[in-house]
């Protein structure tokens, strides 16, 4: 398989940004350095993955292969093609984060992430109401409990909701 240079450039560069975060992280406050350091450490890790595969690139199947009777023969993965994006489907995108982003300014944190997790499950996952129901409920839940309860902080409220600027 050949090297992809501009992949390689771009994880590399993701990279290097993450570990700056990281880094910088540590002149915060000990409560204010937290987010950045959980969410770093773990980008840092699956980004660092990245580019070792952008290096060495072992296809999926052989990665989790763990045959104990060593009679396994390793075959050609089949790879699907890759899809190109289009014009709409990217305006598309363009107005889910858009509306993300509107929708955390006029009503918070809280009740964003479960609107946008159930609609975008709804209509781009094609889920059943059940399943984009619970889904929704359950990132609700654990953003709450690791955010507001464990961690202690106070999410955006929303400008609906008495906070008129996002506190920076």
């Amino acid at each position: 398989m050949r090297l992809k240079r501009g992949h390689l450039a771009f994880s590399a560069a993701l990279f290097v940004f993450v570990l700056v975060v990281i880094l910088t992280s540590f002149s915060y406050e000990p409560r204010a350095r937290l987010v950045p350091l959980l969410a770093g450490l773990g980008t840092l890790a699956l980004t660092a993955a990245v580019l070792v595969n952008e290096l060495r690139p072992v296809p999926f199947i052989e990665k989790l292969s763990f045959d104990l009777t060593k009679n396994y023969r390793p075959q050609e993965p089949a790879f699907r093609a890759a899809k190109t994006v289009t014009a709409a489907r990217f305006y598309a995108f363009l107005g889910w984060l858009f509306g993300f982003f509107l929708s955390i300014f006029l009503f918070g944190f809280s009740i964003s992430i479960a609107l946008f997790t159930l609609a975008f499950l709804k209509v781009e996952g094609r889920r059943t109401w059940l399943e984009a129901l619970l889904t929704a409920a359950i990132v609700s839940v654990l953003v709450f409990i690791t955010i507001e309860f464990a961690m202690g902080l106070s999410l955006f409220k929303g400008w609906l909701f008495g906070e008129i600027v996002p506190p920076l």
